[in-house]
């Protein structure tokens, strides 16, 4: 298995640790972010499809 955003950033030396864990953080926020995004296209091609 690959290595973890935060293992990549510490390893490839871009990242110390605490810009390594903002990283991470900030990845899951846009994860979040994607998903609302996602949910809610879908409910206008419902909406139309219906």
């Amino acid at each position: 298995m690959g290595l973890s955003l935060q293992d990549q950033l510490l390893k490839s030396g871009i990242a110390d640790k605490k810009q390594a864990n903002k990283a991470r953080q900030e990845k899951r926020i846009i994860q979040v972010i994607l998903a609302k995004v996602n949910f809610g296209i879908m409910q206008v091609v419902t909406k139309v499809l219906a």
